[in-house]
């Protein structure tokens, strides 16, 4: 990995104005991204650089963190066969993008595969908040940034750009204004409803309260349980004994429960070569484990409008179960014909999304419906190329 993105993490590439001018070379992943972190490589304002060099790389950008990347005004080596691979709400926003200087290229870059898709961007109405967030940053509007943001975090707990949102909030207040943040972080912790959005928001406080941060990591690690961001506070709490502390016995200790609970996640691997155990350098990530709390388990059937749409060629289609049982998902054109078979699985309660790839299609109105039990939804897409 040329850059590897973790737990939180959210660093800018470039500062202020400044560009990027990094050199990321020779590595399987330019920057690998995951468990919630929002890596800013550059974009069209002033505020976070750009202008860096992914050579050489099998993947530019690895984003595993269900967030976007912000990766504008970069040169990716477009001669060669580098790729981004994205899995689930993932975006990579990457246009326009660099030649040499300020030759945009064409085509556009490829992508990895057929389940995996690039984006230079959305219709999502929430994604094009993130990015005027961005914009008002850059015109140093910071009280409507932090507006936006908050509706985002308060109105929709449950989407993966308010993960952004909950970390550009705490870099658009001036340090004077510390204790506010704390506030903020501490009083979306302490929210009622137990969800991932807000054991995060426990996280980020343990890294703004640097005097209490093991004290808001083992209040996340005890208000979730076996939830799966726990995987994510056991790996803080790992790290803070480790490189803050240099006390290897309690870093030890932390390990053993991230073996226990979350063995080959990647945290627990990454945690184990930080102490150079080679045993785990080239292993296969485990998946996370499936946990849900109660509050996060669907009570009624829904399918969700498809995004981006329009699409070219690649859509996410998300729907939500509340009882376990068979699950399908069709694809049909303007004719009623049976285009594809998304899913026809046996599905437990809860959310899920799938990537519908068209490349073979032809422009056109497109259907997709979900059967689930005695529920049936259909909702229409629709192609450009």
């Amino acid at each position: 990995m040329g850059v590897n993105c973790s737990a939180t993490s959210n660093p800018t590439f470039g500062n202020g104005s400044t560009k990027g001018d990094n050199n990321i070379t020779n590595s399987t992943y330019g920057i690998f991204c995951q468990n919630n972190s929002t890596p800013m490589i550059g974009n069209n304002s002033p505020l976070n650089g750009g202008y860096n060099n992914l050579e050489n790389t099998n993947y530019n950008v690895y984003n595993i963190s269900s967030n976007s990347v912000y990766a504008e005004n970069n040169w990716w080596d477009t001669t060669k066969t580098n790729y981004f691979k994205i899995a689930g709400e993932s975006y990579v926003i990457y246009s326009p993008y660099l030649t040499s200087s300020v030759v945009i290229p064409n085509p556009p870059l490829m992508k990895a595969a057929v389940n995996l898709y690039t984006s230079q961007g959305s219709s999502t109405p929430l994604l094009s908040q993130l990015n005027q967030v961005n914009q008002l940053i850059a015109a140093n509007n910071l009280v409507q940034a932090r507006s936006i943001c908050m509706n985002m975090i308060t109105n929709y707990p449950d989407s993966s750009f308010s993960y952004n949102a909950l970390n550009l909030l705490k870099g658009i207040y001036p340090a004077a204004e510390t204790d506010t943040v704390k506030n903020i972080y501490q009083s979306l912790f302490n929210n009622t409803t137990k969800k991932d959005l807000y054991a995060m928001a426990g996280l980020i406080l343990a890294d703004v309260d640097t005097a209490n941060k093991l004290s808001h990591i083992n209040d996340v690690i005890n208000s979730y349980g076996q939830d799966s961001v726990v995987e994510l506070a056991l790996f803080d709490k790992f790290v803070y004994y480790h490189f803050e502390k240099g006390d290897n016995q309690n870093a030890l200790a932390v390990l053993t429960n991230l073996d226990n609970m979350f063995s080959l996640s990647p945290e627990d691997v990454e945690a184990h070569i930080i102490l150079g155990d080679t045993a785990y350098y080239h292993l296969e990530l485990a998946k996370k484990p499936a946990f849900q709390t109660a509050a996060q388990i669907p009570t009624v059937y829904k399918l969700f409008d498809n995004y981006p749409n329009p699409f070219n060629p690649s859509t996410i289609i998300e729907y939500q179960i509340p009882v376990n049982g068979m699950v399908t998902i069709k694809v049909f054109d303007v004719l009623g014909r049976e285009i594809r078979t998304l899913v026809n699985d046996y599905k437990t309660a809860g959310n899920y999304s799938i990537s519908f790839d068209a490349s073979r299609l032809a422009s056109g109105i497109y259907f997709y419906q979900l059967r689930s039990g005695n529920y049936i939804s259909t909702k229409k897409m629709l192609l450009i190329k």
